[in-house]
């Protein structure tokens, strides 16, 4: 809190959303356990994921500006979608190509299964 009294109330408000998102995350994640300490019923249960999914929709537009105040580059956040010089499409289109599952044309599990199948012949 005192950390925060420092800052711009813009920034402040950000990184306290941030925290909170880091804890209901947490939570969440580890609701089982939770559950075996602290009695929450489905209501409440329900109210955290309201909760964690209404910052992640007020934190999507402060997103891209968040990572790059953390100066990581490309490279190590290893993103097909957020990288820095803007294209999108062609590392989507190279990620696939580069993908196991799209190495040969028509996988042998759809002549052994998926054909079969449909031609009605099992």
């Amino acid at each position: 809190e005192q950390f925060c009294k420092q800052l711009k109330p813009v920034l402040a408000d950000v990184l306290t959303q941030l925290a909170e998102l880091f804890v209901l995350e947490l939570c969440l994640s580890s609701l089982g356990h939770i559950l075996t300490t602290y009695p929450l019923n489905a209501r409440q249960v329900d109210q955290l994921q309201a909760r964690y999914e209404h910052l992640l929709a007020n934190l999507r537009v402060n997103a891209v500006a968040v990572v790059d105040g953390f100066d990581f580059n490309d490279r190590v956040l290893g993103s097909t979608l957020g990288c820095y010089d803007g294209r999108v499409y062609e590392r989507l289109m190279a990620e696939a190509r580069k993908s196991p599952l799209n190495q040969e044309s028509v996988n042998s599990t759809f002549h052994t299964h998926l054909k079969p199948l449909m031609q009605g012949k099992l």
